[in-house]
């Protein structure tokens, strides 16, 4: 049995999750530089989707002619990778922005804008570029008068991911472990998901040791 499809699914479905996840903590994580309101929930909605645009757009540039089966796991898993990274690196983001945006003078809005894109815009792009890339190698390899089916999979998997993150955040994560150990969560699962496609390019031996990394390198 191909696996292809398999990784295609999981790979669309654990995205969509952990970018949503993201999402939800990132406005407990500006709560202590603007507080929670209905304007920074706002600001994060915004800067996350402007993101997810903005990465679906280059997603379909590198998913162009020369985007076959292996070109496009190693594409995925460098995006992945950054992914992991950029989550990572969001809290520091965000306590490096903090002597500009938390400036006299500043306009709140423009601080929580401010916060949102600093922290949360780079990883909603990068996580944004996966789904293109996915469903192109996905519809190549459909079968005659299967295409149909297999984009509608695919989305409802995206949506599926979707609210499957937006709930574990809202009611698990945050509860269980705190802002930042979600962050840290989605980070290895970000960096294991980048593994397995990466795995799919180049063997199971290169798959074995970038898990190690990405188990290793956030802590």
């Amino acid at each position: 049995m191909r696996m292809t499809p398999w990784l295609d699914g999981a790979t669309i479905l654990l995205a969509s999750a952990l970018g949503l996840t993201v999402e939800i903590v990132a406005g407990r994580l500006l709560a202590p530089y603007v507080g929670m309101s209905v304007h920074s929930w706002t600001a994060v909605i915004a800067v996350v989707l402007g993101g997810f645009s903005l990465g679906h757009w280059w997603g379909g540039r590198l998913a162009g002619p020369d985007c076959d089966r292996r070109r496009g796991h190693i594409r995925l898993a460098w995006l992945l990778a950054g992914c992991a990274a950029t989550t990572l690196l969001a809290i520091p983001a965000l306590r490096m922005a903090a002597p500009f945006l938390d400036a006299p003078g500043v306009n709140p809005l423009v601080a929580m804008l401010g916060f949102a894109l600093a922290g949360f815009l780079a990883p909603s792009l990068l996580v944004g570029a996966v789904s293109p890339i996915v469903t192109k190698l996905a519809v190549e390899e459909a079968a005659k008068g299967e295409t149909g089916r297999v984009l509608g999979r695919l989305f409802a998997l995206s949506a599926l991911g979707a609210i499957g993150g937006t709930l574990a955040a809202g009611f698990l994560l945050l509860a269980w472990v705190g802002s930042s150990g979600a962050m840290l969560a989605c980070a290895v699962l970000y960096g294991l998901l980048a593994a397995v496609n990466l795995g799919a390019a180049a063997g199971a031996r290169v798959a074995a040791v970038a898990a190690a990394v990405a188990l290793a390198a956030p802590g």
